[in-house]
């Protein structure tokens, strides 16, 4: 059962969101450099679980837009999303868990992972960060197959197909709220 359950997930996620290559590319080259790597506590969900969020040390690069605003690409597993051991570790020590520890702890497939961050065209809303999922230029195929099997168990049947119909999504991160990480994202 659990893998018919894990089998409709990955199907129904995989015609969900936007596909990044299907944006309007962006070529004015702006460019968000973030000095240090930068996360927050952000207590959310019916838990209240305490998250982890933030970037990576790095360049951010206007890559496309959609109709509402600019995607800001960083470099491979630029984006912070942790909860738990990890996140408190991180926090600490600056360390970030590994793929095997992101996996058995059931982080799934895409925290800590390539991304950005998007912002809007409207300055009344906040940006919001964003990854996309096993995404090629990165480097991260065997993070992508690694990730797929621990959400989907009987992805040595159908990882091929799931793959390609999650390929190049973007998945939406929370809003970025947190006022000493907003002012870094400066465009110089």
């Amino acid at each position: 059962m659990q893998k018919y359950i894990s089998l409709i997930f990955v199907f129904i996620m995989s015609g969900c969101g936007t596909t990044f290559s299907n944006l309007k590319p962006v070529s004015d080259g702006k460019t968000i450099s973030i000095k240090e790597t930068y996360s927050y506590k952000h207590v959310a969900g019916l838990a209240r679980e305490t998250w982890h969020y933030g970037l990576v040390e790095g360049d951010y690069i206007s890559t496309v837009r959609n109709d509402s605003g600019v995607f800001y690409l960083g470099p491979p597993h630029s984006v912070i999303i942790l909860y738990d051991q990890f996140g408190e570790r991180f926090t600490e020590t600056g360390v970030l868990p590994t793929e095997e520890e992101k996996i058995a702890c059931c982080h799934g497939a895409w925290f800590n992972d390539t991304g950005g961050f998007w912002v809007p065209d409207d300055n009344k809303k906040n940006p919001k960060l964003f990854l996309i999922t096993n995404y090629n230029d990165s480097g991260v195929k065997e993070q992508a197959d690694s990730n797929l099997s621990s959400i989907a168990p009987a992805a040595h049947l159908t990882g091929g197909l799931a793959r390609s119909l999650m390929q190049g999504k973007v998945v939406w991160g929370p809003e970025i709220e947190d006022e000493t990480l907003l002012q870094k994202l400066v465009v110089h």
